[in-house]
């Protein structure tokens, strides 16, 4: 692709801020790239190209196709419009559109919904998906949005400062992050992130209490350990409790609930554990209440001091944890 000249690439971009050209209508803009390459110089000039023999049927050929392009992306009474008479959602489907129609190899989307309210990102994200689905192309989607980055992709690659950190299925990324960077940035709320460090035979300590995971590493080196907060288990307290907490702030998402707590013990930090309506539900989301706190250690992430993942064994342990205060 490199080593081809533009026109010869049949590559499509979608930019950031549309690139319509003002002046011209929704049809010109979506026609202008058939029209570039299947007439010569002469036949788009405005009084020469009447003299050409062919130019009325590749013209109808083009007009047919823009209007199809149209009625698949639900803009065909707008093709009389210009730009200015637009609003960004339907700017940007014109901006689809006038990829679309070249019928190319690869698309090539640069942050293309960063511009659209809330509700408009949500609705274009749908029929991105659904116009992938039906051409069965390729899309390189660039964004900052995760959300987009997961539900849209069938493989992400996540770059950090112009260097790819790791590409793989949604699903790999959010389950085994190959670094601590990667583990933050997929997933909300935000993974929690816990200091500790390896004790004698690989066992991991966090707060002077060792957790059920072991790691192939000297005694002494200290790892970051990250848990996410649909992972965290909150129950009713008991004498044997891994962990003990008091609720400090919650937060309501319909079904879901976020319960934000700090560790019991001096420097511990804080955690966020997310749950839903059940059993347990409204004893944990009452402010000042105990709870205890455990996960399964399956579900840790272990990374080194420069942010890599180590691999954990878990051995035989169904539950690990420390003390834990929830925040007041």
């Amino acid at each position: 692709m490199t080593h081809l000249g533009p026109s010869a690439r049949n590559v499509a971009m979608v930019f950031q801020n549309y690139a319509l050209y003002p002046h011209m209508s929704a049809f010109n803009n979506i026609a202008l790239p058939l029209a570039m390459r299947r007439l010569s110089l002469v036949e788009r000039l405005p009084l020469l190209r009447l003299a050409s023999p062919r130019r009325p049927r590749i013209a109808a050929e083009i007009a047919g196709r823009v209007r199809g392009v149209a009625a698949q992306l639900r803009i065909e009474h707008l093709l009389n419009r210009k730009p200015g008479q637009l609003s960004g959602g339907q700017r940007q489907r014109v901006a689809l559109a006038r990829a679309l129609v070249r019928e190319p190899s690869l698309f090539l989307m640069d942050e293309p919904l960063s511009n659209l309210d809330a509700q408009l990102r949500v609705h274009m994200r749908d029929e991105i998906a659904e116009l992938h689905a039906r051409l069965g192309a390729t899309f390189v989607y660039v964004t900052h949005d995760q959300v987009e980055a997961m539900t849209l992709s069938h493989r992400v690659a996540l770059m950090e400062n112009g260097r790819i950190v790791q590409v793989g299925r949604p699903v790999e990324l959010y389950d085994t992050p190959a670094t601590l960077s990667t583990a933050r940035f997929i997933g909300s709320p935000a993974i929690n992130v816990l200091s500790a460090r390896v004790a004698d035979g690989g066992r991991l300590v966090h707060l002077d209490r060792p957790l059920s995971l072991t790691v192939d590493e000297p005694a002494g080196t200290k790892v970051s350990i990250g848990l996410r907060p649909e992972h965290v288990t909150l129950s009713a307290p008991t004498d044997d409790s891994l962990a003990v907490g008091r609720v400090r702030r919650i937060e309501h998402h319909g079904p879901d609930r976020l319960v934000h707590l700090d560790l019991h013990v001096a420097g511990g930090g804080s955690l966020t554990a997310r749950i839903s309506d059940g059993p347990f539900s409204t004893a944990a989301t009452t402010v000042g209440s105990l709870v205890s706190v455990s996960c399964d250690p399956r579900r840790l992430h272990v990374f080194d001091a420069g942010g890599l993942r180590l691999h954990a064994d878990p051995g035989q342990a169904s539950r690990s944890w420390a003390r834990a205060e929830a925040v007041a």
